[in-house]
C-alpha cells in the first residue's frame, strides 16, 4: 500500500509513495483516527517526498474540504508537509497550505522530514499554564 501512517511521539506520520489514489489517504487517516493513542490535538506531518501523484485543482480542493472537516471536529489542527523540493510539488502544496490555513488549520512546508518532526512537536505543546499567586 502506497500510503502509510504510524504514530511517533505523539506525532500521527503519513507517508505517500508513489502513485495512489486519494482513497487510500484518506483510508489511511480514517484508520489512524481510529487508534486510541491519537486525540484531538494531534499533530499530522504528512510525507510526500516520494509521492508522483498528479493532483488536479479539483481533486486538491477535495483533499482540503475533507481536511478542513476532520479539523472542524477538533481534528489535525497541525499540519507539517514534507515535499520534495521541485517546483510543481511545491506549487501543488503552496496551494493546499493557503487554503488550509485559512480554515484556521497551523500548517508549514518543509523539504527535511526532522525539521517539519520537529516543528510539529513544538508547535502542538500545549500552552503553559497560568501561574497563580496563591
Amino acid at each position: 500500500m502506497p500510503v502509510t501512517w504510524s504514530v511517533r511521539d505523539g506525532v500521527l506520520i503519513v507517508a505517500a509513495v508513489g502513485d495512489y489514489p486519494s482513497s487510500e489517504l484518506t483510508g489511511a487517516l480514517q484508520s489512524a483516527m481510529q487508534d486510541p493513542q491519537l486525540g484531538p490535538r494531534t499533530p499530522v506531518l504528512l510525507d510526500a517526498r516520494s509521492s508522483v501523484t498528479y493532483l488536479s485543482p479539483d481533486e486538491i480542493h477535495r483533499r482540503i474540504a475533507w481536511l478542513g472537516s476532520l479539523h472542524h471536529d477538533g481534528l489535525f489542527p497541525f499540519i507539517a508537509f514534507v515535499a520534495a523540493a521541485d517546483r510543481y510539488r511545491a506549487r501543488i502544496v503552496g496551494l493546499g497550505v493557503a487554503a488550509l490555513r485559512q480554515l484556521g488549520i497551523e500548517v508549514k512546508v518543509f523539504t527535511e522530514w526532522d525539521a517539519g518532526f520537529a516543528w510539529l512537536r513544538e508547535a502542538s505543546k500545549p500552552p503553559p499554564s497560568p501561574i497563580r499567586d496563591g
